[in-house]
């Protein structure tokens, strides 16, 4: 299994070494930019739940922006959030986590023990 971290460290810290095709570089940089803009969508959604009661008003622009989605895509995306959620939740605790985030990370933990055969199966290997 690859360590999500490790994973992270790769791609934000992509510098190209010149032995690579144009091609691959291309698809690197652009691998790099759909990296960063998940992330920095996920802090801003994260920053959105930032006003006590703004979570029903949230919810519901995520099921609104799922709704005008292609629906194919709404597979894709469901399945990444629910991928990056379990991921969350497989960190050490402790490390990324404290008493302000801790019940999110026991539930992303329980998602990923719920999903293991239909999301998580490589866990074993």
């Amino acid at each position: 299994m690859t360590n999500i971290i490790d994973t992270i460290r790769k791609i934000d810290g992509y510098m190209a070494t010149g032995d690579e095709s144009e091609g691959e570089m291309s698809r690197r940089r652009f691998d790099r930019e759909k990296f960063r803009a998940a992330a920095d969508t996920m802090a801003k959604l994260i920053d959105l739940t930032n006003t006590m009661g703004s979570e029903e008003h949230v919810v519901a622009g995520i099921v609104e922006g799922i709704i005008r989605s292609h629906r194919h895509l709404q597979y894709k995306g469901i399945l990444a959030i629910f991928q990056a959620l379990g991921e969350f939740g497989a960190l050490p605790e402790g490390q990324f986590t404290d008493g302000r985030n801790a019940f999110a990370h026991k539930l992303c933990g329980l998602l990923r023990e719920r999903f293991r055969d239909e999301l998580f199966w490589k866990d074993g290997e």
